[in-house]
C-alpha cells in the first residue's frame, strides 16, 4: 500500500466533510477516526520492543479495542492475530497499515486516509514513523470553530476553549509546515474555499498526495459512510446534505461581540498567520502573552538588581533591549505568511444557516 495521507485538523473544522470527500474517492479509504496517534505514541515505551511477539500482539489487541469501541463502526474489524500476522514490519507503524490495510482490502480501496483528533500534535511523530505520509492541513477561521464548538453538545467550555484549542493546536500546525524540509507533501486548506470552490481545493489535494481527480468526491453526501456518521451523532447531521457553499463567517451573526472579541484575543496571532483578520481592536502581542503576569514576576525580579546597584541596573538594561529585540522580532514574523493564506478572500456570510459538518 503507498503512501498514507493524514489530516490535520482541529476539531469542529469541516474534518469530518474532508474524510467523506476523501473517502469517496476509488482509491481512498478514510474510516471514521479512532484517535490512534494520539492515544499510543505517548504509551509506546510502556509496551517495550515491538520486536518481541507478546509485546507486539499486545499492542495490537489495545489498538483493536480503541478501534472498536468508537462512535463509528470500522469497515472491517479484524481479530488481533489477523493484524498481527498482516503487519508489514513489527512497529506501531505497521500495525497502524495493517489496520487500514485490512479495511482497504474490505472495501477495494488501495490508499488510506486518516483523519485523527491529535495529529496536529504529533505531525513530527507522523513523519518518523510513516516517512512517506502525505498531509491535508485544514483550518477554518477560528471564530467560526468557536461558534460551531458552542452549538455542539459534545464539546463544553464554550468560545474561549474552542479558541485556546484552536491556537494551540494551529501552532502545532505553522511549526510543523515551517520545518517540513519537503513542503510539496502538505496541502494548506481552508475551509472557507473547500465549501465555496471544492472541485479545486480538492483537485490540489488530489495533485499533493498522487491521485486523479475524481468527480465522485462532490457526490460524498450521497455514499453508505456519510449516512452511518450522520446516524452516529448529532454534529456530523450535515454530512448528508452536498457542500453548503455559504457556511462560513456566521460568527458575525451568531457570536455576540464579546464573544468575538475574547476569541480575536486568545487566537489572534494565529488567526493574523492563517490570513484572518481580526475584526475588534487588540494589542495582540499583548493579549496573548499573559502581560500582566509577566510584568509583575519582572518587576520581582528586577528588585535585586536594583539592590546590586550599577552592576544590576546595567544587567537590566541589557536585559530589556534583548528581550525587546526578540519581542520585534516575533510580533513582525508573526503576523503574515502568504502562503498559508486563503488562495481567495471571502466575504463573511451574516446570513443564518446550518453548522459545519
Amino acid at each position: 500500500m503507498s503512501a498514507p495521507v493524514f489530516l490535520l485538523s482541529s476539531e469542529r473544522s469541516g474534518s469530518n466533510l474532508i474524510r467523506v470527500m476523501l473517502g469517496s474517492h476509488p482509491e481512498f479509504c478514510a474510516p471514521h477516526s479512532p484517535h490512534l496517534i494520539k492515544v499510543f505514541v505517548p504509551l509506546l515505551p510502556n509496551y517495550g520492543p515491538l520486536t518481541n511477539t507478546e509485546s507486539l500482539l499486545q499492542l495490537a489487541k489495545d489498538m483493536v479495542h480503541v478501534v472498536d469501541i468508537q462512535l463509528r463502526g470500522w469497515p472491517h474489524l479484524p481479530a488481533p492475530e489477523e493484524v498481527v500476522e498482516h503487519c508489514a514490519e513489527p512497529s506501531f507503524a505497521g500495525l497502524v497499515m495493517s489496520l487500514y490495510g485490512l479495511a482497504a482490502k474490505h472495501e477495494n480501496k488501495s490508499r488510506v486516509f486518516i483523519k485523527d483528533n491529535g495529529n496536529m500534535q504529533h505531525a513530527a511523530d507522523i513523519t518518523l514513523l510513516f516517512p512517506d505520509a502525505r498531509f491535508v492541513y485544514l483550518v477554518r477561521d477560528a471564530r467560526d470553530v468557536a461558534l460551531s464548538w458552542k452549538k455542539s453538545p459534545g464539546h463544553p467550555g464554550g468560545v474561549k476553549e474552542a479558541a485556546k484549542m484552536w491556537r494551540a493546536e494551529q501552532a502545532y500546525a505553522l511549526q510543523f509546515i515551517s520545518m517540513c524540509p519537503d513542503p510539496s507533501r502538505i496541502a494548506v486548506i481552508h475551509y472557507e474555499d473547500l465549501v465555496g470552490s471544492p472541485e479545486p481545493e480538492l483537485c490540489r489535494i488530489c495533485e499533493t498526495v498522487g491521485v486523479q481527480y475524481d468527480d465522485k468526491m462532490l457526490e460524498f453526501y450521497k455514499g453508505d459512510e456519510a449516512k452511518t456518521s450522520a446516524d452516529a451523532a448529532i454534529g456530523w447531521k450535515n454530512l448528508t446534505n452536498p457542500v453548503m457553499t455559504n457556511n462560513h463567517g456566521k460568527y458575525l451573526s451568531e457570536l455576540s461581540i464579546g464573544e468575538q472579541k475574547a476569541i480575536e484575543r486568545i487566537a489572534g496571532r494565529q488567526m493574523l498567520q492563517l490570513g484572518y483578520d481580526p475584526i475588534r481592536e487588540h494589542d495582540l502581542s499583548a493579549a496573548q502573552s499573559g502581560t500582566l503576569a509577566k510584568l509583575f514576576r519582572a518587576g520581582r525580579a528586577a528588585i535585586p538588581q536594583l539592590l546590586r546597584g550599577p552592576a544590576g541596573i546595567k544587567e537590566l538594561k541589557k536585559r530589556a533591549k534583548r528581550l525587546a529585540g526578540m519581542r520585534e522580532i516575533m510580533i513582525r514574523a508573526g503576523r503574515h505568511n502568504p502562503q498559508w493564506h486563503r488562495a481567495g478572500q471571502h466575504a463573511p456570510n451574516d446570513q443564518p444557516g446550518q453548522s459545519e459538518s
